[in-house]
């Protein structure tokens, strides 16, 4: 699916909700060129989801010749105390260990150790997590989600891709049985996952078929002319300042789609009435 930021933006708090519920939903893969905005329009569903008072996991910005398994292994466990504050024992405490051996350590050391293969003991440890969450939610007058991030996921060799891949499928299908006044049901985990990558990161997953059923594909491209307008002439500026028409329209075609300078164009405009100084050139000086 090819989407803008606007149109990919509308849906996730459709998402959020459907996993609340317990309905399955698939994880999002936002691809596109290096800054077109993918992080930012994730990060902005993690603050939704935060404002909301769900657990958001720290993003785990994946480098080149890095650990991604490692690092998303730490900030499980950092998060842990969010869900199960006071419940490290048994199953769960020994997850968090093995989680913690990874985290320092990292895969290698950890396989060595005997921890088994270390991408799935991140996951069990997110499951088990995820079932935490599913049992309070229950009770709980604002049930909470887990937010998951995966940043520049192409950056990763093959197998680490394939198996961080795999573990987050599999959590996105785990299903935990709730006892309730009308008998037994079934209920997918209140996990919201978001993967950022270049456009080639589809070509790299290893099973495409399986990729395609787990996770929804948005390819962002740039704004279209009309949503830049229309974000400009909304825009709420010091002393009841607003564009014209044809100043919207000029910088609409100056910024040619880019989300970035569409944000600097209306910061630009921002600050310039702020501080009483001369508007933004090329077009914004039509602003009144």
């Amino acid at each position: 699916m090819t989407t803008s930021h606007a149109r990919a933006d509308d849906g996730g708090d459709v998402t959020r909700l459907a996993r609340l519920r317990g309905t399955y939903t698939p994880g999002t893969v936002l691809i596109g060129p290096s800054g077109i905005g993918k992080s930012v329009l994730v990060n902005r569903f993690a603050a939704r989801s935060a404002a909301e008072g769900d657990v958001v996991l720290d993003a785990v910005r994946v480098a080149r010749r890095s650990d991604p398994v490692a690092q998303l292994a730490g900030v499980v466990r950092a998060a842990a105390g969010q869900i199960a504050s006071g419940r490290r024992h048994g199953t769960l405490g020994e997850l968090m260990d093995r989680v913690q051996l990874i985290a320092i350590k990292g895969v290698q050391f950890a396989v060595r150790e005997g921890v088994g293969n270390p991408h799935l003991s991140v996951r069990d440890a997110l499951v088990h997590l995820g079932e935490v969450l599913v049992r309070e939610n229950v009770t709980r007058r604002k049930p909470r989600a887990l937010l998951v991030r995966l940043d520049e996921l192409q950056n990763a060799d093959d197998t680490q891709r394939s198996a961080l891949l795999t573990a987050i499928g599999d959590l996105l299908e785990h299903t935990v049985e709730l006892d309730l006044p009308g008998g037994r049901l079934p209920m997918h985990l209140p996990v919201l996952v978001y993967v950022t990558g270049l456009p080639d990161l589809l070509n790299r997953a290893t099973n495409v078929d399986t990729f395609r059923r787990r996770f929804d594909t948005r390819k962002l491209t740039l704004f279209v002319d009309q949503e830049v307008t229309s974000s400009l002439l909304g825009a709420q500026l010091p002393d009841r300042v607003r564009f014209t028409d044809e100043a919207a329209a000029r910088l609409a075609e100056l910024v040619s789609g880019d989300p970035y300078l569409c944000q600097y164009v209306g910061q630009a405009a921002w600050n310039g009435r702020r501080r009483r100084s001369r508007p933004p050139p090329d077009g914004s000086n039509s602003a009144r």
